[in-house]
Formats: structure tokens, C-alpha cells, sequence
């Protein structure tokens, strides 16, 4: 009986880690992971039929540390939205967004968030 109670409860357990991780990036651009380092620069949004390149450009930065070996669990600070990179600038009509991606040994990361607007 100990047995299965043991065996439920890993079970569950697993099962909710890894409903943690299932759904990590959602956007038209997945980015290259290096084993290494990771420098990457990729569009957010997809849409630029009749996109004006010109127009000024507000940046904003998340930075996120993760455990790889006795946790899994990552932590993150900042906001890196597009609404804040919005109201950074002030703007009043976006036209697009682009990010870039900045890790080292998956364990230490800056992800970068450029909305460009006016």
C-alpha cells in the first residue's frame, strides 16, 4: 500500500513539473538554443505588410537565473512586455516589436524586448 501511495504521489509530482515547462515559448519565431552561449535576435510580431520602418524605439529587459541540477526552477525580474516597452515610450500606436535572447549555459539569461513606434 506504502508502494502505490509512493508511486501516485511521484507521479502527480512529475506531472505537474512538467505541465510547468510544456508551454515555454508562444510566439511566430522560436530561437536557436546553443549548448553554449546564445546571442539571437528574432522578430515578435509577423505582420509587416505596409509597417513604416522609421519611428522611435523603446526598449525593456527581463533577466532570469534557473537551476538546472537540484531545483529546475527558474526565477525571473523585470517586466519585458510589450505593453511596458509601450508605456516606456509613450507611445500611442505600435508598429512592431522584435526581441533578442541572451543566455549562458542555460542558466543565466537576459531576454530583450523592442517595440518600435510612435
Amino acid at each position: 500500500m506504502k508502494r502505490l501511495m509512493l508511486a501516485a504521489v511521484l507521479v502527480l509530482a512529475v506531472g505537474f513539473c512538467i505541465g510547468c515547462k510544456s508551454n515555454m515559448w508562444q510566439g511566430p519565431v522560436q530561437p536557436p538554443q546553443g549548448a553554449l552561449v546564445t546571442n539571437c535576435k528574432f522578430p515578435i510580431t509577423a505582420n509587416f505588410k505596409e509597417t513604416p520602418t522609421d519611428g522611435e524605439v523603446s526598449t525593456v529587459s527581463t533577466f532570469y537565473v534557473r537551476d538546472p541540477i537540484f531545483t529546475g526552477l527558474d526565477f525571473a525580474w523585470d517586466d519585458a512586455s510589450i505593453q511596458a516597452a509601450t508605456e516606456k515610450g509613450d507611445f500611442d500606436r505600435v508598429y512592431y516589436a522584435d526581441g533578442e535572447i541572451f543566455t549562458v549555459l542555460g542558466i543565466f539569461g537576459k531576454f530583450t524586448v523592442r517595440v518600435h513606434g510612435e
